[in-house]
């Protein structure tokens, strides 16, 4: 005799069969599937012990399922042979991944006689009813491009006729949306006619929207022709996309030319576009999105320049500041901030279809090091170079999930995707605030959290960029379990501020107040001044019972000085033996971390 069970999930059916009186386990198993006419081909079952086991993945949420399993044994079965399982219907994954509130945000319009769609701005705590801006308009193709992205993703997952028509209605607004030089506006005025004036909105250069709408036009040209459909379609977007990148071409005047800022050789004005290693990163994605599924020489031409002038942004290593991140801007010392800062995605993604290993080598070495930073310490909004903590936004996690989603399937190493998970663990609730930033239940993303509350609103932005940091995470087996974890315990970085002295040493220093230090930001809003002969102690206590046991690394903020380098400068003990000798010698005075050496 023989039993057959199974279970499923939204994407998994679990089966377990029995042969009963095999005690000398020589029966074998086979099972097949099939939601159309067709069954897939027989596959082995799985032994474990007394019973077969096989599990499906990957299926369609919202499909029914038949299964059937066929007993073998030498010495002959009874009973049912094969044996069917049927009508297993799989639920839908709403219940997790839910576009509720992205389809009561995206509205849909006819302009010109053009069916289309917006996303509506902003949805306040505690109606979530449309809110404009008077300055810039109602709706903006920064939120749409991203919409076509979430929902294409969605039709790529489970092939559902909403996602795909509500994307379509998405990307023609993007279209209405084109200028005929290839350039994008970005706002609507609440008659639905273009802002073209707006700082935020004109065609003037190529900007972050017109970028982003590259990236959503370039995905779903890949997604139509992986799908064979829409054929005319991925026609237009073609001669759209030809338009867009030979405008940004225009701009890129300096690829491989070099400039040095704060001591460090950067590109130069004119390699990235709107000199951003942000901005050019979404550019590069549908680049290389648009390249993988048409071969456009164009695209990749540009593709290449901008991820080398991304990868020539990186800074620092392991041990020394800033870590191997990618840095927004070259041009400022504002290093980094995480809202839009898709460099490691953009060169994990590129790097896999051109099979450019440095590109991904340096996607591994941000990830391996400066996120990894943040994942065990704290999660940081900015770095100016002090570190910033507020405002905590999707726009920011959705950056870190995707790139290091992205990273896993650039590298098959299962650690990515792990991490992945746990950033994407700040959605439900593993944050500083202790609250969950997503409602499955009504599919709000809230806005962000501050230093001593958390925004309940739910605009488009935080919507869209949420639903896509979910998304790539929990499509991932490697990674939707570490989205359900929870912090423990914590040992991470701590920070000494520098006018907490204990006690002072000798000469007069001062404490300033301020909130700037020339272009960067002071942590805390002051900083210690120490002119020659000044010295102030500092007592610190390490709260760590295995402190005893573990290896500590000292960093110190401080005024890298313009003047002679041997007449300038801060020296640093620590435990009465010299550590750092901080000297002068900028271009420009400025703010920055270094490493005290460890001796």
């Amino acid at each position: 005799m023989q039993s057959v069970r199974e279970s499923h999930t939204a994407t998994s059916i679990t089966v377990t069969a029995q042969i009963l009186g095999d005690d000398n386990q020589n029966a074998s198993t086979t099972l097949a599937y099939r939601y159309t006419a067709s069954w897939s081909p027989e596959q082995p079952m799985q032994r474990e012990g007394n019973r077969f086991l096989t599990r499906l993945t990957n299926l369609t949420p919202e499909t029914t399922y038949e299964v059937r399993v066929t007993f073998s044994d030498p010495e002959g079965v009874e009973g049912t042979n094969p044996f069917f399982l049927t009508g297993i219907h799989l639920p839908r994954l709403s219940w997790f991944i839910n576009f509720a509130h992205l389809d009561f945000l995206t509205e849909p319009l006819m302009i010109n006689g053009d069916s289309m769609a917006i996303v509506h701005l902003y949805s306040n705590y505690p109606d979530y009813q449309w809110v404009g801006d008077p300055d810039e308009g109602i709706a903006a193709v920064d939120d749409a491009a991203r919409g076509v992205i979430a929902y294409l993703r969605s039709f790529e997952k489970f092939s559902d006729e909403h996602s795909l028509r509500q994307a379509k209605l998405l990307l023609r607004f993007l279209f209405y949306m084109q200028g005929a030089d290839g350039g994008f506006y970005n706002f609507i005025w609440p008659d639905y006619s273009i802002n073209r004036t707006g700082a935020t909105s004109n065609n003037d250069r190529f900007n972050w929207w017109a970028g982003r709408a590259v990236w959503a036009m370039g995905f779903a040209h890949k997604v139509f022709a992986e799908k064979h459909i829409e054929s005319s379609l991925q026609s237009e977007l073609e001669q759209r996309l030809d338009r867009a990148i030979g405008k940004a071409a225009r701009f890129v005047t300096a690829a491989n030319i070099f400039q040095t800022r704060f001591g460090f050789r950067v590109p130069a004005n004119g390699w990235l576009l709107g000199e951003g290693a942000d901005f050019s990163a979404e550019m590069v994605l549908g680049l290389a999105y648009y390249y993988e599924s048409s071969q456009n020489s164009s695209a990749r031409a540009l593709l290449e320049k901008l991820c080398d002038g991304i990868a020539a942004c990186q800074l620092g290593d392991a041990a020394n500041f800033p870590f191997g991140l990618f840095l927004s801007t070259p041009n400022d010392i504002h290093l980094w901030h995480a809202w839009g800062s898709r460099q490691m995605m953009a060169l994990a993604v590129a790097g896999k279809i051109l099979q450019r290993q440095d590109w991904i080598n340096a996607a591994k070495k941000a990830a391996d090091n400066f996120y990894l930073h943040l994942l065990t310490s704290e999660v940081l909004a900015e770095i100016n170079p002090s570190l910033q903590f507020y405002a905590q936004l999707n726009y920011g996690n959705a950056s870190t999930v995707e790139g290091l989603i992205a990273l896993h399937h650039a590298t098959s190493e299962p650690q990515y995707a792990q991490w992945a998970g746990l950033f994407g663990s700040w959605w439900l609730g593993n944050n500083v605030a202790n609250f969950a930033m997503y409602d499955s239940t009504t599919g709000h993303f809230f806005d962000g959290i501050e230093p001593s509350t958390v925004n309940r609103n739910s605009g488009g932005e935080s919507v869209v960029e949420g639903l896509m940091g979910l998304q790539s995470a929990y499509f991932v087996e490697a990674a939707r379990p570490f989205l359900f974890y929870r912090e423990q315990q914590r040992h991470a970085y701590a920070i000494l501020e520098a006018e907490n002295f204990s006690e002072i040493m000798s000469g007069a220093p001062a404490v300033t107040s301020a909130t700037t230090y020339g272009p960067a930001r002071v942590s805390n809003g002051r900083y210690l001044r120490l002119r020659e002969g000044d010295a102030v102690r500092y007592h610190v206590t390490i709260d760590n019972a295995a402190a005893t046991n573990e290896e500590y690394f000292l960093y110190l903020q401080f005024s890298w000085e313009t003047g002679n380098s041997d007449a300038v400068g801060v020296a640093v003990e620590v435990a009465g033996v010299s550590q750092l000798h901080a000297q002068g010698g900028a271009a420009a005075t400025f703010l920055w971390v270094a490493q005290l050496p460890q001796k």
